[in-house]
């Protein structure tokens, strides 16, 4: 039986489990989107967790595993996080626009840049499943403020939320690899809020006045039946 320092057995398997989630995280900051392709090594995430290679097996059977629980640890607090700002935020522009700084925020901060590239991990079934409800619930957040305008049915609240998301993915994925100073950064986060905002703009317009479709872009009849 290996030597413990904890009260317990147990107690010394969460601490020792803690250290290899941690250093998995460690080592995930400092690379690169690009590195984040090629996978971590057993050997380098036990050498930076401080425990014997061999031990890294009688707490997961590969290195995914580990990075899937890191995730599942992990992402709570950037939805949390997106959560708060969107809460703060005075009305639902307001709350998308605070929706698209947080994430691209968080996105950018090295401490948790790497969680937007390890999709490229092939997570088992199970962690999948956990992994898209986690991002579900933080796209619902996003759903929940934007049904909020009056003017929206549910099912174009829905579509405008989905198009949001899809800029705000693009930004998430991108923004590690621009190397923006901070007043880039500022800059491209504001470009995105403001090309959210005039999305909800054009959609409450669109809805309250729909657009009437113009007569020169209706079907020309068919010019044998014309001609009858």
């Amino acid at each position: 039986m290996p030597r413990i320092s904890a009260a317990t057995v147990v107690e010394h398997r969460r601490q020792v489990n803690e250290k290899l989630m941690d250093a998995a995280s460690s080592l995930l900051a400092k690379q690169t989107l690009s590195d984040i392709e090629a996978p971590l090594k057993v050997g380098e995430i036990a050498k930076e967790a401080g425990i014997a290679r061999s031990s890294f097996y009688r707490y997961y059977n590969t290195v995914d595993d580990l990075v899937a629980a890191l995730v599942l640890r992990d992402f709570p607090e950037w939805k949390a996080t997106v959560a708060t700002s969107v809460k703060e935020a005075k009305d639902p522009i307001s709350a998308a626009r605070a929706f698209v700084r947080a994430n691209i925020s968080m996105a950018s901060d090295s401490k948790h840049a790497w969680r937007t590239a390890v999709f490229s991990y092939h997570f088992h079934q199970d962690a999948q499943r956990e992994i898209g409800a986690i991002h579900s619930e933080l796209h619902d957040i996003l759903v929940v403020a934007i049904t909020k305008l009056d003017s929206l049915a549910e099912s174009q609240g829905y579509l405008v939320a989905r198009t949001i998301q899809n800029i705000v993915n693009s930004a998430v994925t991108a923004v590690e690899s621009l190397s923006l100073n901070d007043e880039q950064l500022d800059t491209y986060i504001a470009w995105h809020e403001e090309a959210v905002e005039a999305i909800l703009v054009s959609a409450t317009a669109r809805a309250t006045n729909p657009p009437q479709r113009d007569a020169s872009t209706q079907l020309s009849p068919n010019p044998h039946e014309a001609e009858q």
